[in-house]
């Protein structure tokens, strides 16, 4: 999933949502932007993810099940809470891999609306620079906010 282009996960939801009912409902509404940028940011999310619980100790969820504790309360009592740090950083930075998601966003997108990137692309391509300019100003700033707090939270888990 890593190396997948993102117009195939664009083509994908195509083919996935492009139906009438409540598929049809989601492909023609903002919530397939948001179903794109899940969907291209889930396998680097999951590779933020995955080391944080295989450092859990496997004794603690052993004890829990021996306890009697089910599915749920184990991912509710012990596998969040210890996991936060890697929860947080997973999400933050799906945000910024969603808020600079193109390739597929741009093939999904409903009519009249685009993301922050593809409304750049579009004002490259025509030559609008000053609007340009402004709009990587507010895409650095919404990039740059998730790894402020991410680098925060590293810097204050590393000091004494």
């Amino acid at each position: 999933l890593l190396v997948t282009p993102p117009p195939l996960y664009g083509i994908a939801l195509m083919q996935i949502l492009n139906f009438p009912g409540w598929r049809g409902a989601i492909y023609d509404s903002p919530g397939v932007l948001v179903w794109t940028g899940a969907a291209r940011a889930l396998p680097f999310a999951l590779g933020v993810i995955l080391p944080g619980v295989m450092r859990l100790p496997r004794g603690l969820e052993d004890q829990a099940r021996l306890e009697g504790a089910d599915w749920w309360t184990r991912l509710w009592r012990i596998w969040l809470p210890l996991c936060r740090p890697w929860w947080v950083a997973a999400l933050l930075l799906s945000f910024i891999l969603a808020v600079s998601e193109v390739g597929a966003a741009i093939l999904v997108s409903p009519p009249g609306m685009n993301t922050l990137s593809v409304r750049f692309f579009t004002l490259i391509h025509y030559g609008v620079y000053t609007d340009a300019a402004s709009l990587c100003v507010i895409m650095l700033l919404l990039a740059g906010l998730p790894a402020g707090i991410l680098a925060w939270q590293a810097t204050r888990k590393l000091a004494p």
